[in-house]
């Protein structure tokens, strides 16, 4: 089967793609899904101590805060277990966020929560500011 598209500076059989795929995956000893906030934020929210099953808006709310925040370069310096643990506490409460110091650094759970507290200081100034605006040119 010919894997060539144009014209083909390098011509490579398939036999020999098969093999460089084959490295690769073993390179990255086959672990090929990628590690996110989501894959972690059932746990945590479980982990704080939620009596009752978890609720779709609970979900659907911590899923539009981890979609917000990671498009924000300050977060980028969190790992996903992080993200994850300052977007359940948020949520839920910090009653219990000490089970998940175990899980995660400390340290880098308060930073992100003051990060979030910042972020949401930060969107609510800006709507604020938004309607009084639209409360100045009524």
């Amino acid at each position: 089967m010919d894997l060539q598209v144009c014209e083909a500076r390098y011509v490579f059989e398939a036999k020999t793609i098969q093999k460089m795929e084959l490295l690769v995956l073993t390179t990255l000893k086959w672990r090929m899904q990628t590690v996110t906030p989501f894959s972690f934020i059932d746990a945590f929210i479980e982990k704080l101590g939620c009596d009752q099953p978890i609720s779709r808006s609970l979900i659907l709310r911590s899923t539009q805060l981890i979609l917000c925040l990671i498009n924000g370069i300050d977060f980028l310096e969190f790992r996903p277990s992080e993200i994850a643990a300052g977007v359940a506490i948020s949520l839920v409460g910090q009653t219990k966020m000490f089970s998940l110091f175990q899980h995660v650094h400390k340290v880098m759970i308060i930073y992100c929560l003051v990060l979030l507290f910042l972020y949401y200081l930060h969107v609510y100034l800006y709507f604020s500011l938004i309607c009084y605006h639209d409360d100045l040119t009524i």
